[in-house]
């Protein structure tokens, strides 16, 4: 194994750590790395080369090895709601059409089960999917979206909870009607 893939595997083993810090740091760069290959809007580069390794800062995720990446994330997910919202919140840096239906499996399997930091992450990353705009995620929202959980989640005491999964409900409604003549 190259050194590259080695420094990607060691921080896959450190997200699975029981010291909290340093789960959260591995989590926090497994987020970095797929936010870059994701293409999305990337964040300053600064923020890349001052918490990623030069190996991360080189290496190159192909579709399967992020693809392993979310199930790994799901994995640690489904193991622990009480870590869920760090997960989550690296699930929606990947690429939607690899991580749409593993995130929407996850909401309708724990979403009930999560604190509100967990169900925002969530919200997020499913509004980030949809607004990147991608056929295969507004197939899977329109076919899976979990509406019934944003609902209870549109009720929730946490203001910004509330509002986004709102937001996302309103989006996804839009999605299940038929576009107006004109």
């Amino acid at each position: 194994m190259n050194r590259l893939l080695e420094a990607w595997e060691t921080l896959l083993r450190e997200a699975t750590s029981r010291d909290f810090d340093t789960q959260q740091n591995a989590v926090f760069q497994i987020s970095l790395v797929l936010e870059r290959h994701s293409g999305g809007v990337p964040l300053p580069n600064e923020l890349y080369e001052e918490n990623l390794s030069r190996e991360l800062l080189r290496l190159t995720l192909d579709d399967k090895r992020q693809r392993e990446a979310v199930d790994f994330l799901a994995a640690m997910v489904r193991a622990n709601d009480a870590t869920a919202e760090s997960f989550l919140y690296a699930l929606g840096k990947a690429k939607p059409a690899l991580a749409i239906d593993v995130l929407l499996t996850l909401c309708h399997e724990r979403g009930a089960a999560w604190d509100d930091g967990a169900a925002y992450e969530a919200v997020s990353a499913l509004l980030t999917f949809l607004k990147r705009g991608e056929a295969v995620v507004v197939a899977a929202l329109r076919d899976r979206a979990p509406l019934a959980l944003l609902a209870a989640w549109a009720e929730r005491d946490d203001a910004l909870l509330a509002s986004t999964a709102k937001l996302l409900l309103d989006k996804l409604g839009a999605l299940q009607r038929p576009p107006e003549c004109s």
